[in-house]
């Protein structure tokens, strides 16, 4: 139940925070690509890191004993600034997608139009996610590509599934900024939410590190989700984080549709 010229009204509308964010993560995985040589055959790398806190290494997902492949390289910090990037762009674009409609004040003529409601929100998620996918698997494929150039990919299936556990963490955060996006009338307030929110998420996760008495904290965290090491060596998606970013997503969903029908659009 959609709208097709609502859908393609989105996508119109959206296009250059799609492309601004498409641009940034090319960016991103290209410079990090080009470092691999370095990485892999620096010998002197692991006294480097002995120096650093054990809880920032965690944060970014530093293994030493994995950096012998272009695989294991991704799945440490550029792994971590790919799954923020792709998050943010996630969660503005549904907290935005109704938010900026009542900011802009172009909200009375799109829902004053004979389409209802849920076919309207239902159109802007599906514009939402399938920018989403279009980002995710553009950045396997510039990695894939960058990985040939810079080393060899020897587990290409494995640098997949990284990336596919990064896209689901940003659809689970997508889940929640349709939750809230009713809520908002200012899209400025929209945006510094929902960066707060990722941010505020990899912070937990970093303190949850520091020690086992605050291990908790990773609990509140959906860059917990997935151990991207053990992804990489089990060559397959774990079934109940990925089932429950999927249920917080579909959960985020009909809430947030449940909050837009009964808000009062003219106040």
């Amino acid at each position: 139940m959609w709208s097709r010229n609502i859908y393609l009204g989105e996508m119109r509308l959206t296009r250059r925070s799609f492309i601004g964010f498409g641009l940034a993560l090319v960016a991103v995985l290209v410079t990090f690509a080009a470092f691999t040589d370095l990485i892999i055959s620096n010998e002197d790398l692991a006294g480097l890191l002995e120096s650093y806190p054990q809880a920032l290494l965690d944060a970014f997902n530093f293994d030493i004993a994995a950096f012998t492949s272009f695989e294991g390289w991704m799945g440490s910090e550029p792994y971590v600034f790919y799954v923020l990037l792709l998050s943010i762009f996630g969660i503005l674009q549904a907290l935005g997608s109704i938010s900026k409609e009542l900011d802009q004040r172009t909200g009375e003529f799109l829902f004053s139009q004979p389409v209802s409601r849920p076919r309207i929100f239902l159109s802007k998620v599906l514009s939402g996610l399938t920018q989403l996918t279009v980002l995710f698997l553009l950045s396997a494929l510039v990695a894939w590509l960058a990985g040939h150039l810079a080393a060899e990919v020897t587990n290409p299936t494995g640098l997949f599934l990284l990336f596919a556990a990064g896209y689901l963490i940003a659809i689970g955060f997508s889940g929640i900024g349709y939750l809230l996006t009713p809520l908002f009338n200012a899209s400025r307030s929209a945006t510094a939410l929902g960066i707060g929110i990722v941010l505020g998420s990899f912070v937990l996760d970093a303190f949850s590190k520091v020690s086992d008495k605050v291990n908790w904290l990773g609990y509140f965290s959906l860059f917990q989700l997935y151990d991207v090491h053990g992804l990489l060596a089990a060559k397959r998606l774990p079934l109940w984080p990925s089932l429950f970013v999927c249920i917080l997503f579909v959960l985020g969903v009909g809430a947030g549709l449940w909050l837009f029908r009964q808000k009062d659009i003219l106040h």
